[in-house]
C-alpha cells in the first residue's frame, strides 16, 4: 500500500499510478526499491509473496542451505529463485510468479535494483 500505519508499523510505499491490483508492477518496483535502499545489508536473502502466499520458513531456510544454492550465494552469484513461468510460453522469456512468491540473494537484489530504470524492465508499465 502506499498509505502508513505508525499504529500498526506500516510504512507506505509511494508508487507510480494507482493503488490497484492491475498497477502491480509500479508496486513490486517501489517495493524492491525500498528493500533495497533500507534492507539490502540486513539479509543474505529477500522473499516476496503475494498476501494468499503461505510460506513455511523452515522449508525455505531448508532449501537456502543447500549446498549448491550455499555455494552459488557465498561466490557473490545472483539468485532468483521461485515457480519459473514463460510468458506467452516463450521460453526466452522466463519470470518467477509473484503468487507463489520467490527470492533474491543480496547479489541478485542489487542487479535488479540497478536495472529498475531501464527500458527492459518497462518502467512505466503498468498492469502486468
Amino acid at each position: 500500500s502506499d498509505q502508513s500505519d505508525q499504529n500498526e508499523g506500516i510504512v507506505g510505499v509511494p508508487h507510480e499510478g494507482k493503488e490497484e491490483y492491475n498497477n502491480i508492477w509500479q508496486k513490486q518496483r517501489s517495493n524492491w526499491r525500498y528493500i533495497y535502499e533500507y534492507y539490502r545489508d540486513d539479509f543474505d536473502y529477500f522473499h516476496i509473496g503475494g498476501d494468499d502466499t503461505f510460506v513455511i520458513a523452515d522449508n525455505l531456510r531448508s532449501f537456502l542451505a543447500r549446498p549448491e544454492i550455499r555455494e552459488q550465494n557465498d561466490a557473490g552469484k545472483p539468485l532468483y529463485l521461485g515457480r519459473r513461468m514463460k510468458v506467452g510460453g516463450n521460453a526466452n522469456h522466463l519470470f518467477n510468479t509473484g503468487g507463489a512468491g520467490y527470492v533474491f540473494n543480496r547479489a541478485a537484489l542489487e542487479l535488479f535494483y540497478d536495472s529498475l530504470d531501464e527500458p527492459f524492465c518497462a518502467p512505466h508499465r503498468h498492469g502486468f
